[in-house]
């Protein structure tokens, strides 16, 4: 289509609808869209693809939930919330303050898991 790449991405990672795989591949690129595929973020239908996951930046990083549609069907992982927000506002200061090349946080049992 003629949809901005913004535009687009936020059509399927923030609403969840179907987009042109070609549109997507440009976007992405096609190596990008294969590994999405095949992680289940998203998946291909004919000439569609549509993302089952939800993107939300916050406090720098992207933050992936599933769609509303998918939270009445399965377990699901739920929006960012304050409490969420709150948590990935705190814990980038306590990040800030480790040493080391790479730091990875787990952070269980609060919803989408910030």
């Amino acid at each position: 289509g003629d949809a901005p790449a913004v535009a687009q991405l936020a059509w399927l990672f923030g609403v969840g609808g179907a987009a042109e795989r070609s549109d997507v591949a440009a976007l992405l690129s096609e190596d990008l869209l294969e590994a999405l595929i095949a992680l289940g973020v998203l998946v291909s239908w004919s000439d569609f693809v549509f993302a089952v996951v939800q993107i939300f930046p916050a406090e720098g990083g992207l933050f992936f939930t599933d769609l509303p549609l998918w939270r009445t069907f399965c377990d699901s992982v739920y929006q960012l919330g304050e409490d969420s927000l709150a948590l990935a506002v705190g814990s980038k200061s306590g990040v800030a303050a480790l040493k080391g090349p790479s730091v990875r946080i787990l952070d269980l049992c609060t919803g989408s898991g910030v």
